[in-house]
């Protein structure tokens, strides 16, 4: 009996632990599942999207900082669009007024050759309002004057020696003659009227100084033999024209003269007049003298070949004053 309660006592004992160890593991469980890891919709919360604040202000995508245009700020002065710096262009040179110019020619020795020559020829190689003066033959008046200086002096400044070539065409001119100074030694040549179709130059402080002027002188490579007696040579290499020229020195003068030229251009709606005075010694001549132009220069397809006449070589200094003028035009009312 005792055993048998004992037993008794033993199964219920055994129930109720069983039951208690069952009540534990639910509680456990139950425990365990309150501690563990948030269910599986907690892992998408990095999906969920917040709700808006309803006090912020509301969102725009902006526009791209390239797009976007200032507004413009009323009180600016208008834009303009400038021209490409390629285009821009200086602002024209102001002309030139009224002006004179003075020039020293010293200590030179000069070749001059005088030229008949084809009157309609020589009136082609200079303006159409002027006019060439035409001798009793028909023939026009060509000249060749070829120098070498031992000093040329511009405005008072000495440009040091060098050569200096021009060329004539004698043109009408006024027929009172301008009184001289008194050379009392020197036999005075009547003034003459001159259009100077070409001026070169192989120094180059002279050249620029009187092209600065207006003057169209052009630098050229220019030779001459000395003076003397028999052959006289000389030469020119430049872009009026390449040209060689020679006069016989046979005939020794010693004769001293004073002559005047007067020349006149006009160029750019400039006037200009070239007043020359020389007391010289004319120390050969005349003789015999050409000068042989290239072919396709202006000359040569003026004159031809060739251009005949007679030299001179002559010693002398000159004073030269350039006067500068504004061309007026001169208009009449056509009723």
């Amino acid at each position: 009996m005792t055993v048998q309660r004992t037993l008794a006592l033993a199964g219920i004992a055994g129930l109720a632990l069983t039951s208690l160890v069952a009540c534990g593991s639910e509680d456990a469980a139950s425990t365990d599942s309150s501690v563990a890891a948030p269910p599986e919709s907690v892992e998408d919360t990095v999906e969920v999207t917040p709700s808006p604040d309803p006090t912020a202000p509301p969102e725009t995508d902006p526009a791209p900082s390239t797009e976007v245009t200032p507004s413009p700020d009323p009180t600016a002065p208008p834009e303009t669009d400038l021209p490409p710096t390629s285009e821009v262009t200086e602002p024209p040179a102001v002309a030139p007024g009224p002006g004179q110019f003075q020039l020293g020619l010293v200590d030179c020795v000069q070749f001059a050759m005088v030229a008949p020559v084809d009157a309609a020829a020589a009136q082609s190689l200079i303006p159409g309002d002027v006019e060439v003066l035409v001798d009793e033959a028909g023939m026009a008046t060509f000249t060749q004057v070829s120098k070498t200086c031992d000093d040329i002096v511009t405005d008072g400044a000495s440009q040091g020696g060098g050569h200096f070539d021009t060329q004539w065409i004698a043109i009408s001119g006024p027929a009172e003659q301008r009184e001289y100074p008194d050379f009392p030694d020197h036999f005075v040549l009547p003034t003459d009227y001159l259009y100077p179709i070409s001026l070169s130059s192989d120094n180059d402080g002279y050249q620029a100084a009187v092209s600065a002027f207006g003057v169209p002188m052009e630098s050229a490579d220019l030779q001459m033999d000395p003076l003397g007696p028999g052959a006289w040579t000389g030469s020119a290499i430049g872009p009026d024209g390449d040209y060689t020229w020679t006069v016989d020195n046979a005939t020794a003068s010693g004769m001293d003269v004073y002559f005047v030229h007067v020349l006149e251009r006009a160029d750019d709606g400039l006037a200009y007049r070239y007043d020359i005075e020389c007391p010289s010694t004319l120390a050969w001549g005349p003789g015999p003298a050409s000068l042989t132009p290239a072919a396709g220069s202006e000359l040569f397809d003026a004159f031809g070949a060739e251009i005949v006449g007679e030299g001179y070589g002559v010693e002398l200094t000159c004073d030269v004053t350039i006067d500068r003028t504004v061309q007026v035009a001169v208009t009449e009312d056509v009723d």
